[in-house]
């Protein structure tokens, strides 16, 4: 029996079916996006039809689509977003990856999602440093992850984004908050995060 919506189109079902009874076929079930910025940089976005699945392969397909035009733009950098938690789309987005920046919050929930993101890019022995999101929310907790991550996972945390009410306001404005207000915590945070990626490239 198929469960249609289980089903991730890896195709080893029809690899494994005794009788050759199972064939896979092509079908639409998201879509590729390229957009100029106003930051001078070049993005590629992929949207899942609702419903669909295969998520991993609409993120593998995205990156392919964002290495030919970083090759087409003679750039060196390709910057992956992706998403939470440890399933496929996650895999996907993670393959091949020089270097990731695992972001957090400082609550069980969340360390317990790091933990298992951490053992995923262990696995495919990708070096890592670990975002600490709205840290002051919890102190004492933030500092337990940190501990907790350094202690398990030898990964140090790069940087700690404080809670800061101009982030949900620039997001409501669709405006980066580094751009709407630039002298407010989180702005000098994720500012110093940006100079250190930089030094890390």
């Amino acid at each position: 029996m198929l469960v249609r919506f289980l089903c991730e189109g890896c195709g080893a079902c029809a690899l494994v079916c005794p009788r050759s009874a199972i064939t896979l076929q092509r079908v639409k079930n998201g879509r590729i996006g390229l957009a100029k910025t106003t930051y001078g940089f070049t993005i590629v976005s992929g949207e899942l039809e609702m419903g669909e699945s295969s998520s991993g392969h609409i993120v593998t397909a995205v990156k392919a689509k964002g290495r030919a035009v970083a090759e087409d733009l003679g750039s060196q950098l390709v910057l992956v977003d992706g998403p939470p938690g440890i399933g496929c789309p996650v895999i996907a987005s993670v393959a091949g990856a020089d270097y990731a920046l695992a972001v957090t919050e400082p609550t069980p929930a969340a360390m317990n999602s790091l933990d298992r993101m951490l053992t995923v890019l262990s696995h495919f022995n990708i070096p890592t440093s670990i975002v600490m999101n709205r840290f002051d929310l919890n102190r004492e907790y933030a500092d337990k992850v940190q501990d907790h991550i350094r202690a398990k996972w030898a990964v140090g945390v790069a940087q700690r984004i404080p809670s800061d009410e101009n982030v949900p306001i620039s997001l409501s404005k669709r405006t980066p908050v580094v751009e709407y207000a630039p002298d407010c915590e989180a702005s000098r945070s994720l500012l110093a995060l940006s100079d250190l990626i930089k030094d890390m490239i």
